[in-house]
């Protein structure tokens, strides 16, 4: 939740500069766009973890 709200006011900031103000189509933009980024995350995390459990060995001698 944290990640999103620092996403959403950075971007927030960067649109409100480049176009001197916001409309719904920012707005709109910016869920998109977090929402986006957050899913990445999420996957890289998963993949990540499931690596780390396949390839630590330590895991599989101790229930062996």
């Amino acid at each position: 939740m944290a990640i999103g709200g620092i996403a959403i006011a950075l971007l927030t900031g960067w649109l409100n500069r480049c176009l001197g103000g916001h409309t719904g189509y920012t707005y709109d933009t910016v869920v998109e766009w977090t929402e986006a980024l957050l899913l990445c995350m999420i996957g890289y995390y998963r993949i990540r973890s499931s690596l780390d459990l396949i390839l630590n060995f330590k895991y599989f001698t101790r229930y062996s």
